[in-house]
């Protein structure tokens, strides 16, 4: 035991001055390719230079993970691609390791393999990294043990590679260790907090450690770019909260000042702080930093399409709610080569960041081939559609002008409803009566939005109706049914009845595309995230999804156990509610119900609905046969040399 401490002793006090001296540039890491499944996505390449019984690698990896030293080595002869049995990790950490093994079969290069793991495969593999297995044979690691580390043959790093670059951790996942992060701390122990500036093309991926190459270029307070005109311009500031947590981040910038004129503070922003949400509402959110935490404050630059050319100068201070702040003078060198698409062209400048705040689709617009709504009294048309509401805001009517060749709008209407839609409430056998309390009246008017609403009361329910449409033919209805007081019903219902020639196939309710057969009952299922129903004809036809104020969208396909639909309390009723519908003569009536129930006074239940009236355009022939779309993992040149014009996944 005594020997063996010994040992260790002297193994931890002596290694090799090279690596020592290890600065990790960029020359000692590459890219390479082979089956990553056992071997994992990273190695690093030793030599031996002659053959040794006990071969010793220094290996100053600055990996980002945890634990390190619960995760096996494999050790590959590259000379004969076999795995060396013999091998015994002596030291592992986060910052380097020290592996031990058996390099008597040839001097040469050997692959380490440091992150091996193993997966499951299959679209959504589960993947486990294993322990160190204990393949050494009893005698070798005895004697290997008892070599002193002096003695042991020193392997000589060639360099480090990843499976390809994407699985590259250099240089943004190529840690600083403990004492180059003291270093920093030291040269800026009066800073509240640190700012390390990064160029876009180095992510800062790391939120728990600093990458070697911030804690070499340092806090500077200083960066530099270069960007053209008309370009969204990306850069980041490291947020370091090395002494104490930094809650509260504010975000403020100056005007950039040039010998030719300014950009405005206005151009700039912080996506972290500042932005817009998916309703096109301004949004600020809170950032706070917890200590010894890394936030990267990615920051967006509009440059001007017409300005001179030179350094533009200014300041970006980041402050927290104790008043603490940071300074960066940020210094851009703008070209006269002006970018048509802000930059969005080149994936590298990441100008695509700003359409985190776009406003397209916010503001109601039509998009081509799409045409402003119109409303001539009740009627509402759309692009080949129309929608007739009634005296409650129910579609009393519903009309395409779609030829069946769909390459047209015509003049002929097709009946999507052969009567108007109903909202029933049934009571002791009948159905209540609903009084108008206040007909249908319009409010927004818009190019792209056009609402409603309308009120009536059936027997002690009031029913207030809130309805909108857009300009691709989307209605939202929501039906809102409140008690005066305690009543009991046997149902309340929505009743449509289409032509049965309209509603000639069928989608939803449990079935794929096909034929609509003569009846058919449909039940809720949490099981099946199934919400409504789809019936109509190439030309014309309508969908209905059914919903409530819990609506939260169901993850989808392998996903929905993790978040499945919520079912609507309204028409869901404990399982009572569910959809029927049946062939009569020349219409198919549908009936979507809730069943039975008791509201209490002052109750409120939210009847909603969508309704997708289709179809939506026409078809465009031309790029039926001219334009290809691909989902793929291809470069775009690859693909066109294929004869494709791609224009979706690359």
């Amino acid at each position: 035991m005594k020997k063996l401490f010994l040992w260790a002793l002297s193994a931890l006090l002596t290694l090799p001055a090279a690596a020592q001296d290890f600065v990790p540039e960029a020359s000692f890491y590459g890219e390479n390719y082979w089956t990553p499944d056992t071997l994992g996505n990273h190695r690093a390449i030793v030599s031996v230079n002659t053959p040794a019984s006990v071969a010793e690698a220094y290996i100053p990896w600055r990996r980002r993970d945890a634990n390190p030293e619960q995760k096996g080595i494999i050790v590959i002869n590259a000379s004969t691609g076999k795995a060396v049995d013999n091998v015994l990790p002596v030291e592992i950490n986060r910052e380097y390791g020290r592996i031990r093994f058996d390099a008597s079969g040839n001097a040469g290069d050997y692959y380490v393999y440091y992150l091996p793991y193993h997966t499951s495969g299959g679209p959504y593999p589960k993947v486990n990294y294993p322990q160190q297995p204990d393949k050494a044979d009893p005698q070798w690691k005895a004697t290997c043990k008892a070599t002193p580390a002096g003695k042991a043959v020193q392997a000589k790093l060639v360099r480090f590679e990843s499976l390809g670059s994407f699985n590259s951790f250099y240089p943004m996942e190529i840690i600083a260790t403990a004492q180059e992060k003291q270093a920093l701390i030291d040269a800026n122990s009066n800073k509240p907090f640190l700012l390390l500036p990064e160029d876009r093309k180095y992510p800062i991926r790391m939120f728990d450690d600093l990458s070697y190459r911030q804690v070499t270029q340092g806090a500077t307070g200083e960066f530099f770019g270069e960007a053209d005109l008309n370009e969204y311009y990306v850069l980041q500031l490291g947020l370091w909260a090395f002494k104490n947590p930094v809650n509260g981040v504010k975000v403020t910038f100056t005007d950039l000042k040039g010998k030719n004129g300014s950009i405005p503070a206005s151009a700039l922003t912080c996506f972290n702080t500042e932005g817009t949400d998916w309703l096109g509402r301004p949004i600020h959110p809170e950032v706070n930093v917890g200590k010894g935490r890394v936030q990267p404050l990615w920051i967006g630059i509009q440059m001007p399409e017409h300005a001179g050319r030179g350094i533009y100068r200014g300041t970006v201070t980041v402050s927290d709610l104790s008043g603490a702040s940071q300074e960066v003078n940020i210094a851009i060198n703008l070209s006269d080569n002006v970018l048509v698409d802000k930059g969005d062209g080149d994936l590298w400048r990441l100008s695509r960041l700003r359409w985190l705040n776009s406003q397209y689709a916010v503001n109601n617009r039509p998009v081509k081939p799409f045409i402003p709504i119109k409303v001539a009294d009740r009627t509402i048309s759309v692009l080949g559609r129309s929608v007739t509401a009634g005296e409650l805001g129910l579609p009393a009517s519903i009309r395409s002008y779609f030829t069946e060749e769909m390459t047209s709008i015509g003049k002929e209407p097709k009946d999507i409803l052969s009567q108007p839609m109903e909202f029933v409430i049934r009571q002791n056998g009948k159905p209540l009566p609903v009084a108008i309390t206040s007909p249908l009246k319009f409010g927004k008017k818009e190019d792209g939005t056009v609402s409603w609403t309308a009120t009536g009361k059936a027997g002690a329910l009031d029913i207030t109706v809130l309805a909108s449409m857009e300009f691709d033919g989307f209605m939202n209805y929501q039906i809102k049914v409140k008690a005066a007081e305690n009543t009991s019903v046997d149902d309340i219902a929505l009743l449509t009845s289409m032509p049965a020639t309209t509603a000639k196939y069928r989608l939803g309710m449990g079935y794929e595309g096909s034929l609509r057969p003569k009846s058919d009952q449909w039940k809720w299922n949490v099981e099946r995230n199934q919400e409504g129903f789809w019936f109509g004809d190439v030309n014309a036809g309508m969908q209905c999804l059914f919903r409530a104020e819990n609506y939260r969208r169901p993850l989808n396909t392998n996903f929905y156990k993790m978040q499945p639909l919520n079912m609507p309390p309204s028409w869901f009723n404990d399982g009572k509610g569910g959809i029927s519908y049946k062939e009569k003569g020349n219409q198919v009536d549908i009936k979507t119900y809730s069943g039975s129930r008791t509201l209490q006074k002052g109750e409120e239940l939210n009847f909603d609905f969508l309704v997708l009236v289709t179809p939506f355009k026409p078809i465009d022939t031309m790029k039926q046969w001219t334009d290809r779309y691909y989902h793929g993992y291809q470069p775009a040149e690859k693909l066109k040399e294929g004869d494709a014009h791609a224009y979706q996944g690359l």
